[in-house]
């Protein structure tokens, strides 16, 4: 395809036969003066040319723990990953995807499922223990709320920085859902259908947190505002384990354990998407700045997927065969970072 070069292109420091490192830069982080909404158009393009890199593992290999869940800060500049078993320290932080540490500050040791940013503070959630949430304004000391939280098996936690509320899924108990606006104060919520609810997305966009389950008859459901849920007919009764909000594409996209795909722009309508593999697709995230959701699974051949927009996928090759759980994206790094029972990966 053609592309347009700005007048100082050449004085920026690129060659004009690298058209693909030039449009890389400019749209990931702009570091040389360039506009990525302005060359927007080749975002296609690079998001085509990023899919095709290589995943690596880490040089630096993280504690041997079954690593659940991965979650980027733009304020701290740092991942952090958060795991339901092993030895140790259940959390590590990273930088950079590659060099990662753990807290000096040990969580309690609980299956820690979930963890998100909220601006200020990372939250995590277990589906044990007598705490099952903590709190870390940096990754490093990690606190648990004096207010306990329903005792239900929490897997998934979102933020809403509209609503300014967490907002927690559980695959058991009496409440199934929780919200908190600070990580410490919790309070249940009743679930319209006793499902094991999976994972839980926010869009700003439509107002509304989704809900996936890997069970039930209506295995969706929405929410204005974390309290009153809507139940949704999901288009087939896969075991839907996440879903993920684009902004630039207005959908919501879901992927399961047997291997499918659906997307919805109201979270109320579904349709059916053909994934690349019937693999056991545990997580689906979305980057922005290259216009693709990215997906890992724990087993198959192609253990990745990419797609330009939920519809067509492409299989991708990961850094080693191994349970791939859970992908994060980075802008400010340009890299999406995936995390499995024992291993990280990263690509580019």
């Amino acid at each position: 395809m053609s592309y347009n070069f700005p007048s100082n292109f050449t004085s920026m420091g690129y060659d004009p036969s690298d058209a693909e490192t030039y449009y890389i830069q400019n749209i990931v982080d702009n570091s040389k003066g360039g506009n990525g909404a302005t060359y927007g158009n080749d975002c296609a393009a690079m998001s085509g040319y990023w899919a095709r890199q290589p995943w690596t593992s880490p040089q630096t290999a993280p504690p041997a723990n079954a690593w659940r869940s991965v979650a980027w800060s733009k304020e701290l500049g740092i991942f952090c990953a958060v795991a339901n078993s092993g030895t140790g320290n259940q959390v590590m932080t990273s930088p950079d995807g590659i060099i990662w540490t753990s807290p000096q500050t040990a969580p309690p040791a609980n299956n820690w499922n979930s963890v998100a940013w909220s601006g200020t503070i990372f939250c995590a959630v277990a589906n044990n223990g007598t705490n099952r949430v903590m709190t870390s304004p940096d990754g490093i000391i990690w606190t648990s709320p004096q207010t306990a939280q329903p005792a239900s098996e929490w897997v998934s936690v979102a933020w809403s920085k509209e609503l300014g509320i967490f907002c927690a899924v559980a695959i058991s108990g009496t409440n199934r859902v929780m919200t908190s606006p600070d990580g410490i104060t919790w309070t249940g919520r009743t679930a319209p259908p006793a499902n094991n609810w999976f994972s839980v997305a926010w869009s700003k966009e439509l107002g509304l947190f989704c809900a996936v389950a890997n069970s039930g008859t209506n295995r969706v459901m929405t929410s204005p505002d974390g309290i009153t849920w809507t139940c949704r007919t999901a288009p087939p009764d896969n075991r839907w384990l996440s879903v993920a909000w684009s902004k630039e594409l207005g959908i919501f996209c879901a992927v399961a354990y047997d291997g499918g795909v659906m997307t919805s722009s109201d979270g109320i309508t579904w349709f059916s998407r053909a994934s690349a593999a019937d693999n056991q697709w545990f997580s689906v995230a979305w980057s922005k700045e290259l216009g693709l959701f990215c997906a890992v699974a724990n087993n198959g051949t192609n253990q990745v997927m990419t797609s330009p927009d939920g519809i067509t996928w492409t299989g991708r090759t990961a850094a080693s065969a191994n349970s791939w759980v859970s992908v994060a994206w980075s802008k400010e790094l340009g890299m999406f970072c995936a995390v499995a029972g024992n291993q990280v990966m990263t690509s580019p």
